[in-house]
């Protein structure tokens, strides 16, 4: 893993606001697997202002406060992450003061020529089967039950359903019944 960025974090006091603001651009498997969902908890949990955006090559994010703030922030980025994210590279940069008093999550980005890294396809988290599995959710027997911590399911998104054993069957040829799902016959 390679994280780049000032240690001691190298940033400027704003005279009389006491606050800095810091700009991190985090590369590896960050989208789609409750990042910004994530950073924005943090970032409010810290009353650090600024915001958080997908772009084409991973994730940047502003936040503006106390310097020790903003330390444990990037931190906490780190030890809290998501259970499906992974941070392969941080670039930490001062920028101006915004004087902003709330964190926002962004509209994303494109950046042309720019990509970054799609989670594999996870098994099904607990929460997930939960709502699969009790027939007092109201997600009982959707085959399509997903979240940010187990992510969608790859082979819903129109590429072939393999079940074990019949290697025939497609995504379209799954029937919702009552109950449950179930293949043709």
């Amino acid at each position: 893993m390679s994280i780049t960025h000032p240690s001691p974090l190298q940033v400027d006091v704003v005279p009389g606001g006491g606050g800095i603001r810091t700009k991190l651009h985090l590369t590896g498997v960050v989208q789609g697997v409750g990042f910004r969902p994530f950073a924005y908890k943090l970032a409010k949990r810290l009353e650090l202002a600024g915001f958080v955006v997908n772009t084409s090559s991973g994730v940047t994010i502003e936040v503006e406060g106390e310097p020790s703030t903003i330390e444990r922030f990037i931190e906490l980025l780190r030890v809290e992450l998501p259970p499906a994210a992974r941070i392969d590279g941080m670039q930490v940069a001062d920028c101006e003061p915004r004087y902003e008093t709330d964190f926002a999550i962004d509209s994303s980005v494109t950046v042309s020529g720019e990509y970054s890294l799609v989670s594999t396809d996870l098994a099904m988290c607990d929460d997930c089967r939960h709502e699969l599995t009790d027939p007092h959710d109201r997600r009982f027997g959707y085959p399509f039950v997903n979240c940010t911590n187990c992510g969608p399911r790859y082979h819903h998104s129109g590429c072939p359903l393999r079940p074990p054993g019949d290697h025939h069957v497609e995504i379209q040829d799954v029937r919702r019944v009552r109950g449950g799902i179930r293949r043709p016959d």
